[in-house]
């Protein structure tokens, strides 16, 4: 586990669901921020010993300096960042960065979430960025994935290159000097036309030198609401027959 800095890891329990596909387990790495830029590259995970069962939420306490070890250039800042597992199952990842002197790619990444399959499965995405020029120049933050957005969201296999795009969004995100700006996109829940058995997700983007940018996105994957129903009737059912 990297200690630069303080973590704090819940295991929330398993959650309690009529459904069988509510348990799930995570990958090792929680959360994966790498950073780069002209004056380096650094990286910081946080990692766990053991796959836990059941709901999981990460939080980040302090700032971290992401520092080239080679040279000693300050890349860049984490100021905070979240990452929560929900076994039903959904991702949820939160961040606050600020780049450094100049502009400076940013790549967080998720653990990659297994469940009993989903099938028939619908799905559902959302991206919340904000960007926040600090220095009077503008700011722009600006997706770095080959979609040219910011966040991508991936199902059966891990995000980049395992897995299936279900979602990529937000291009851009433009502030004027000493200003804030930001944008959200959506897609909303709908059939993935395949068994659903993991997920993952990640955001990938340039930000301009000295500004702050932060995120909240989601992830979710339900059985079809027609699913759903015949499993309720099935409950139903059983019931009347006891």
């Amino acid at each position: 586990m990297h200690r630069s800095g303080l973590s704090r890891f819940l295991a929330l329990g398993a959650v309690v669901s009529a459904t069988a596909f509510a348990s799930a387990e995570v990958s090792l790495v929680l959360f994966d921020c790498r950073v780069e830029s002209s004056l380096g590259s650094s990286s910081w995970q946080f990692i766990i010993a053991e796959p836990p069962k059941g709901d999981i939420e990460w939080v980040l306490d302090y700032p971290v300096q992401m520092i080239d070890p080679f040279n000693g250039n300050l890349i860049a800042t984490m100021e905070s960042a979240s990452a929560t597992y929900i076994a039903d199952p959904q991702i949820n990842l939160n961040f606050l960065v600020t780049a450094g002197a100049v502009d400076t790619q940013f790549t967080i990444t998720s653990a990659l979430l297994s469940f009993s399959t989903i099938d028939p499965a619908d799905a559902r995405a959302s991206a919340a960025i904000t960007v926040t020029d600090n220095d009077g120049s503008g700011a722009v933050i600006s997706g770095a994935h080959p979609s040219g957005r910011i966040f991508r969201a991936d199902y059966n296999g891990a995000v980049p290159g395992g897995g299936l795009d279900f979602a990529n969004l937000v291009a851009s995100v433009v502030a004027a000097p000493f200003d804030t700006n930001d944008a959200f996109e959506n897609v909303p829940f709908t059939p993935v036309g395949t068994p659903v058995s993991s997920m993952s997700t990640q955001l990938k983007f340039w930000l301009t030198a000295n500004d702050d940018a932060n995120g909240t996105t989601n992830f979710e994957v339900i059985p079809e609401p027609a699913t759903l129903s015949l499993l309720g009737l099935a409950v139903l059912g059983l019931i009347r027959r006891r």
